[in-house]
């Protein structure tokens, strides 16, 4: 857009020169296309810039048209969070050094809500549980929906504890919109596990860490969160 802008500065300075010349040269009416040293060169730069911003503005096309494809193919349809190739391109290529923790959700008996209730209400508690999953999270996390009623937040530089807080405070604060939205009780819950990762540890481990921690959370009585043994250094 830069490139843009002043190609039609220059191309519009051209023109100026023009009409500057024939000022000088006091030609205040025309009976035939001046001829002039001006206006070669602005005959010169209008073709050149024209084709020039043709060129460029047929390139920014194409590249918004792909940047859009790619944010349709890493992002979930439904809620707007990442979806799991999205998660992977993003963190997958990180350096295992950086800091980081891995909270999984998983909605406990959602399958009764669609069976019960409906596939379209079940998407609504999708979109619910997802947009509370983005008012507790940084900016700097990310939210993604893995599939299903499975979720996952990555949150930047957390301490244990901390990812802990966020967890809980998702947890209740998803029950008490689903209670609200559904006094009836007919509604899911969400179970989570936790894992930081460790020393070099790649992003896949830590995801299968807390994948392992939230299934323990199932097992336990869904409706809780649990952490996951920190990870041995070799």
């Amino acid at each position: 857009m830069t490139t843009n802008s002043i190609i039609y500065f220059v191309t519009a300075a051209t023109f100026m020169l023009c009409a500057l010349v024939l000022a000088v040269q006091q030609r205040w009416v025309l009976v035939s296309a001046p001829n002039n040293w001006a206006e070669d060169i602005n005959s010169v730069v209008s073709v050149v810039g024209f084709m020039a911003i043709a060129a460029i503005t047929l390139t920014l096309h194409h590249a918004r048209a792909a940047r859009h494809h790619r944010m349709e193919a890493s992002t979930d349809a439904l809620t707007g969070l990442l979806n799991r190739r999205g998660l992977s391109e993003e963190f997958d290529a990180r350096s295992p050094a950086a800091s980081f923790t891995i909270i999984m959700f998983d909605l406990d008996r959602f399958k009764l809500i669609n069976d019960n209730m409906g596939h379209a209400h079940g998407d609504e508690v999708l979109k619910r549980f997802a947009d509370t999953l983005r008012t507790h999270i940084r900016a700097t996390d990310r939210g993604a929906r893995l599939g299903g009623e499975e979720f996952c937040a990555v949150l930047a530089g957390r301490e244990l504890h901390e990812a802990a807080q966020v967890a809980e405070r998702i947890r209740l604060a998803f029950q008490e919109l689903a209670l609200n939205a559904d006094p009836a009780g007919k509604t899911a819950t969400v179970s989570a596990g936790i894992a930081i990762a460790g020393k070099d540890e790649p992003f896949s481990s830590v995801l299968s860490r807390a994948d392992a921690a939230l299934y323990k959370a199932k097992q336990a009585g869904r409706n809780q969160v649990h952490i996951a043994p920190f990870r041995l250094v070799a």
